[in-house]
């Protein structure tokens, strides 16, 4: 059991790493990435790091 577990594990870390098989599998759950999604990350980063300065 504790083999399995690490070895899922694993699966979902190296997934992060830009893997090319790596988009495929999030797109299941986490959708399509638009330009319009990184817009707003963008904009919302920028929003929070304003908000830190001060």
């Amino acid at each position: 059991m504790l083999l399995v577990i690490l070895v899922v594990g694993l699966y979902f870390s190296v997934q992060r790493m830009g893997w090319p098989w790596a988009d495929r599998v999030n797109t299941g759950f986490e959708g399509e990435l638009t330009s319009e999604m990184i817009a707003r990350a963008e904009a919302g980063s920028e929003a929070y790091v304003k908000k830190k300065r001060i």
